[in-house]
């Protein structure tokens, strides 16, 4: 943990590695697994859990499960790159390998399009392996909506993971 204003609170679980640029906060319950790098200004919410070598850019926000009461984790798996601002809450799980851009929000009502797989997510369903996510927006669904031109988050896949989109991450490596 670098010096200078990160709260890991009692109760939380920080694997050796595990590296915490200040000012980060993770609560009571998350598990932080070996090699992952938490960005300044991230939260790590109650329960969350982040696997093996993930990193959590500036600003990032992980829901806990202290608000509502009953909620599910937020799930971020082995190798997965959460860019910077991202907001991931309500027991969204991440699979392994995902690469969310910055800004990308994700949560139980929020609508994930695979444009790749030209389908919608399920609710619930988790974001797939190797997806490479970016923020959208759709019409809105109600007429009056669409007269006046709003437009709905959503998030899109627009690709997967392959050598090229490895190797624009192959820095990260090399930063920590």
């Amino acid at each position: 943990m670098v010096p200078g204003g990160t709260s890991v609170r009692r109760g939380a679980y920080v694997a050796a590695g595990t590296i915490i640029m200040p000012p980060a906060y993770i609560n009571i319950g998350a598990f932080v697994d070996e090699g992952t790098m938490v960005d300044s200004h991230a939260l790590v919410g109650s329960c969350a859990q982040v696997g093996k070598n993930v990193h959590l850019s500036a600003a990032v926000q992980l829901g806990g499960v202290l608000e509502p009461i009953g909620a599910s984790p937020v799930v971020i798996e082995d190798d997965a790159f959460i860019g910077a601002g991202c907001v991931i809450v309500e027991g969204v799980v991440v699979k392994k390998g995902a690469v969310l851009a910055p800004g990308v929000r994700l949560s139980a009502t929020i609508p994930v399009y695979d444009c790749v797989n030209e389908r919608q997510l399920d609710k619930g369903e988790p974001i797939p392996e190797n997806a490479i996510v970016i923020p959208g927006s759709r019409p809105s669904s109600s007429a009056w909506g669409r007269e006046q031109g709003l437009s709905m988050s959503c998030a899109l896949i627009v690709k997967y993971r392959d050598e090229q989109s490895d190797a624009s991450l192959a820095l990260e490596e090399v930063l920590r």
